[in-house]
């Protein structure tokens, strides 16, 4: 559940479900990551979506993911400057859920505590057996952000390799307070 995923990158081409891929961004309806990659227009300029399903599942002609033996079902939910509606969210994840999904991956998240309307589609996706990931921010804050902080969902952030909070920037001047360099 991101900006979708470019079904012609060679490492995903053959993993991506194309007939349980589907758009919630409105003003967006391809498919694909939107992002130019040379052969066609796809818009994410962050190319995120694609990015996080070549980790998890991926053939390594380009680069090794965690498996190759998975079907990936392309749920776009953010527009192409990474910006995910609330209502795109929510459809996306009882979309998932409803259309056979076992694992959800959620690269985003909010600066609220919740939201009611999402944490029921949380809720009826963890009753619905489904495992929700969710990205804890790369906001370098010492709090993790919505939907990670649910219990519903398993947070996930990147640590050093001494068990420190790992932070998106290399410049003590760029951390939030509180995260320590």
């Amino acid at each position: 559940i991101d900006s979708g995923i470019d079904y012609e990158y060679p490492d995903l081409w053959y993993l991506v479900d194309l007939s349980r891929s589907v758009s919630f961004v409105p003003s967006d309806d391809a498919l694909v990551d939107t992002y130019f990659a040379g052969r066609h227009y796809v818009t994410d300029l962050n190319f995120h979506g694609t990015h996080v399903a070549a980790t998890v599942a991926s053939n390594a002609l380009i680069c090794a993911g965690v498996t190759s033996q998975t079907a990936l079902m392309g749920v776009k939910v953010c527009d192409y400057s990474g910006s995910c509606a609330t209502s795109a969210v929510i459809q996306g994840i009882l979309y998932a859920v409803d259309n056979g999904a076992d694992v959800a991956s959620m690269s985003f998240s909010a600066s609220i505590t919740s939201d009611p309307a999402t944490d029921a589609a949380l809720q009826y996706a963890f009753n619905g057996g489904v495992t929700l990931l969710a990205a804890t921010s790369n906001s370098n804050e010492s709090v993790v952000r919505y939907p990670a902080n649910t219990s519903w969902v398993i947070a996930v952030g990147a640590a050093s390799p001494c068990g420190e909070r790992k932070r998106s920037s290399s410049s003590q001047l760029e951390l939030n307070p509180g995260v320590q360099a």
